[in-house]
């Protein structure tokens, strides 16, 4: 018997368009025929989709493409160039980012200005080691010891989390902070923080957290499937990446500040990164370059109802 279930969504703040560094769409943006400008190799299929992802959210995607960090403004569509990286996280309000490249990790603005060096952590990362904690004032990160530290961006003051077991990347932090996910290999693991509770919750990759703490997620089904379960493993609802087209397969999600929209790397040739929406099921492209690794979304705000 199929369960439905329906995501309770987080309502995201409304903020003003200089914290993204957003490009409003002016009339000098406009096509002779009333159509705004997109990207020059999308199909009208595409440009449709990227209209109707405009017309739901306001908002901005980071992702890292050949070592540097790239910025797309949704409803703009042209990547900016941010400077280097291998791994970029949105900050909860975004208005900074975090950057990892070379085992470096560095905190900048939203326009990649103003980067500053936090801490030198060492060694490669393989998967995502980093994610701005949802305080902002903090950065989680995997050492080269598997251990899961938080660095203080003010001053690099460094805190063990005193977790038991390893972990090599991927960490995902709910907004009040108390819910922690990460990955071991291909066991994921969901962590209680108040409770210093740890439990094996799927065997996959893309752990995940939603904002409001009570959705994980993996990417199973030979990367062509989501699949997300409830904090207490009662329930769980399964998406695809049909839409995810051309890759039409993913990898390397990051859930959003917002509990419908999720950020997905194409596993395809290709490798474009797509926002995908959780209740439509449903995965929009945002680049036309490719090889794209790690994207994450920030919804500034929702425009519509999805």
């Amino acid at each position: 018997m199929k369960t439905t279930i329906v995501l309770t969504f987080l309502l995201v703040g409304i903020l003003p368009s200089s914290i993204l560094h957003i490009e409003e769409v002016k009339p000098a943006k406009v096509l002779a025929k009333g159509k705004s400008i997109h990207p020059a190799n999308a199909t009208e299929a595409e440009r449709q989709a990227l209209d109707n992802l405009a017309a739901q959210i306001k908002g901005a995607l980071v992702y890292t493409r050949g070592s540097r960090v790239r910025k797309v403004v949704i409803g703009s569509w042209k990547p900016a160039d941010l400077g280097e990286g291998e791994f970029a996280r949105w900050g909860p309000e975004g208005m900074k980012i975090a950057v990892y490249h070379k085992g470096v990790i560095y905190v900048m603005n939203a326009d990649g200005t103003n980067r500053k060096k936090v801490i030198t952590v060492g060694g490669e990362a393989k998967h995502c080691p980093i994610e701005f904690h949802t305080n902002s004032k903090e950065i989680i990160y995997v050492n080269p010891s598997n251990e899961l530290w938080t660095v203080r961006i003010t001053d690099g003051m460094t805190t063990n989390l005193g977790l038991s077991g390893k972990y090599n990347g991927e960490p995902g932090v709910s907004a009040d902070g108390k819910r922690l996910v990460a990955r071991w290999g291909h066991d994921l693991y969901a962590i209680d923080l108040p409770t210093r509770q740890i439990r094996k919750y799927d065997r996959g990759c893309s752990s995940g957290i939603s904002p409001d703490g009570n959705w994980m997620m993996n990417n199973t089904g030979n990367h062509r499937e989501m699949v997300i379960s409830s904090w207490d493993g009662k329930e769980q609802i399964r998406i695809n990446s049909k839409t995810c087209q051309p890759d039409l397969s993913w990898d390397n999600h990051h859930w959003s500040n917002n509990n419908n929209y999720i950020a997905a790397q194409g596993s395809g040739k290709p490798r474009e990164a797509y926002v995908f929406c959780v209740s439509k099921d449903h995965g929009t492209r945002l680049t036309w370059e490719g090889g794209v690794w790690y994207p994450d979304l920030f919804v500034a705000k929702e425009l519509a109802s999805s």
